[in-house]
């Protein structure tokens, strides 16, 4: 079955919906859009975090944002940068279920990975 296209990122959400994903045991939690992630974002980062997406460049603290890339996913750095102190992770919503079971470490009742449609598209707006 189809997806519906993800909302483009300046339209703004009706509100700061999120729906938990119906995957067993996996820790993320999924954002109808940019708008529901910052909503997000404001419970999981202190203000000021920075926004980064090279997970070599976390600070504990910040929110490592992760996507495929044309040579690596970043994806696959996720659970590396919740060990390494980061707040909270948005990922692109689309392929999550490959990084599921390296992700499991961290369910639990706090969810701090999120997962966006056409994340690097929203990644501006956000």
């Amino acid at each position: 079955m189809a997806r519906p296209p993800p909302q483009s990122p300046s339209v703004p959400s009706t509100g700061p919906t999120t729906t938990a994903t119906t995957t067993p045991g996996v820790a993320w939690t999924l954002l109808p859009d940019s708008a529901a992630a910052l909503h997000w974002l404001t419970g999981q980062a202190a203000p000021g975090a920075a926004l980064c997406s090279d997970s070599r460049r976390l600070r504990a603290g910040d929110v490592f944002v992760a996507w495929p890339g044309l040579a690596t996913d970043a994806r696959a750095y996720v659970a590396a940068a919740l060990r390494a102190g980061a707040a909270a992770c948005l990922v692109d919503a689309d392929g999550n279920e490959v990084f599921a079971e390296a992700w499991t470490e961290f369910a639990s009742t706090t969810l701090r990975i999120a997962a966006v449609p056409g994340l690097k598209a929203a990644a501006g707006v956000i």
